[in-house]
């Protein structure tokens, strides 16, 4: 059906119908198995050759991803999780009940940080990969800067992306 399309038309056919389903629920359902995590990144391999029209196996499909400048799918669901850990840091929307999760750090290292929160240890995969637990640590390991300069979710998701994606859109 869209076989003959410009590759813009393809590329929001992919967005629209593909990426969509693939990215929906991704803060509370996200991979962390590898077998799992290459599944989800194969969808946006076969649709980047199905975008850019080149089924030749010889052709790399990676330079065709930067050629298009999608980020990896791994890369977004991080962003994402990060992006509704905000939410939840600062009891906004919808988040609110997931607040008493969070425990200030105190101490961590030599130095303190002022938006470190207290990592839950967990003795399954299921607790271990859970949204909190997994996003406490990726969130502990910010850069300050971002966490400290961020005061709207707006600038925080623009100096998230910077970090995360060197400033690439989408």
């Amino acid at each position: 059906m869209f076989a003959k399309s410009t590759a813009e038309i393809k590329e929001k056919v992919y967005n629209a119908l593909v990426r969509s389903k693939v990215e929906y629920a991704a803060t509370a359902w996200d991979p962390h198995t590898k077998h799992l995590v290459n599944s989800l990144e194969m969808v946006q391999r076969r649709a980047t050759r199905f975008v850019m029209n080149d089924y030749n196996l010889e052709s790399s499909v990676s330079e065709m991803v930067e050629k298009l400048n999608w980020d990896a799918l791994q890369m977004r669901r991080t962003f994402a999780r990060l992006k509704n850990f905000y939410l939840v840091y600062n009891g906004v929307g919808g988040w609110v009940d997931l607040v008493e999760y969070l425990k200030p750090a105190g101490r961590m290292g030599r130095s303190e940080r002022e938006f470190a929160v207290r990592t839950n240890v967990a003795r399954t995969n299921i607790g271990k990969f859970s949204f909190i637990t997994r996003t406490s640590v990726e969130w502990n390991n910010l850069p300050a800067e971002i966490l400290t300069n961020s005061s709207t979710l707006r600038g925080f998701k623009g100096q998230l992306r910077s970090h995360l994606f060197g400033g690439s859109n989408d």
